[in-house]
């Protein structure tokens, strides 16, 4: 019941099209009894990420918070359906059966676009996105990432982390998989958690359970090899010679101006330049660094930073 990725659609098309057999992508909901839409064949090489058109006798259509039909192509919003096959609800009553109600539109749940070739297209749930440090991340666009890299995968979280479970052994996870994710998506790599299990938790629908994916827990390299690969940090970090203290700045904090008279906090730096600028600040300016290194002007540093260089001579 879950959301075929276009990289096994384009397969199944390719192996269909050698059979002579036409592959149809259908999406669907209990709530519709179950079909919604399909994607016709000929776009399951191209489009393979598509959910389609609406099925016969059905239109889609995509709004936005207030409600508002959004007609524009490419601007995301909760996917609604109208049709006659959309169910009344469920019943928690015997009065409830007797309704004469007649229900023809269904809120997917669904965030979707509408593309150039007016084809339909899910970027993710409306319940699957989180925000840690701010940032919106959609755990549907994530999961298909992962995929691509490691098939057998599942991504849930909170706005604290990220949690992907790999269905396997410590061993098979692939090569810096925290760091590509934290990159690809602009977060902390230690906002990454990566999980291992024999089998990823299904509902009995057969879907993830997300759930039960949250309660994992997560992968923890052992003291010696945490402590090797920070050893190996610093030592990358003490391969970079910089010209002055305000040219640390500059290219850590990514701005283009920064005053003498101006101090980290005052830069408005994050806890991860933090980190790295107060490792470098030891390595340039050694014992004479200040303890509130981070309120002093950057004038003053450098000022501390060419006396520690005199020294060394």
């Amino acid at each position: 019941g879950g959301k075929l990725e276009s990289s096994l659609v384009k397969l199944f098309a390719n192996n269909g099209k050698k059979s002579g057999v036409e592959f149809f992508v259908m999406y669907g909901q209990t709530e519709a009894s179950p079909r919604i839409s399909y994607l016709p064949p000929k776009f399951a090489h191209i489009h393979g990420a598509c959910i389609g058109k609406a099925i016969p006798g059905g239109e889609l259509y995509i709004i936005d918070d207030n409600g508002n039909k959004i007609s524009q192509k490419n601007i995301p919003g909760e996917l609604v359906y109208k049709g006659p096959n959309v169910m009344l609800g469920y019943a928690s009553s015997p009065k409830e059966l007797s309704t004469n109600a007649n229900i023809t539109c269904l809120k997917t749940g669904d965030i979707a676009c509408l593309n150039d070739d007016d084809l339909f297209y899910i970027v993710g749930r409306t319940k699957r996105f989180i925000k840690p440090f701010g940032i919106r991340i959609n755990l549907d666009e994530v999961q298909s990432y992962v995929k691509e890299i490691y098939p057998n995968s599942a991504v849930t979280g909170t706005d604290e982390k990220l949690h992907v479970l790999l269905e396997g052994q410590v061993n098979d996870i692939p090569d810096q998989l925290a760091d590509r994710i934290a990159k690809e998506y602009k977060l902390p790599a230690e906002v990454v958690l990566i999980k291992t299990s024999d089998h990823i938790p299904l509902l009995i629908s057969g879907k993830y359970d997300y759930k039960k994916i949250l309660e994992l827990k997560p992968e923890r390299k052992s003291f010696f090899s945490r402590a090797k690969d920070y050893i190996v940090d610093v030592l990358e970090l003490r391969q970079t010679e910089w010209s002055s203290v305000k040219d640390l700045y500059k290219t850590t904090l990514n701005v283009d101006t920064v005053l003498p008279d101006q101090s980290f906090n005052e830069l408005q730096g994050d806890s991860l330049s933090f980190v790295f600028v107060s490792v470098e600040l030891e390595n340039l300016i050694g014992d004479e660094l200040p303890e509130q290194w981070f309120n002093v002007s950057i004038g003053d540093l450098d000022a501390l930073y060419e006396k520690a260089q005199s020294s060394a001579l």
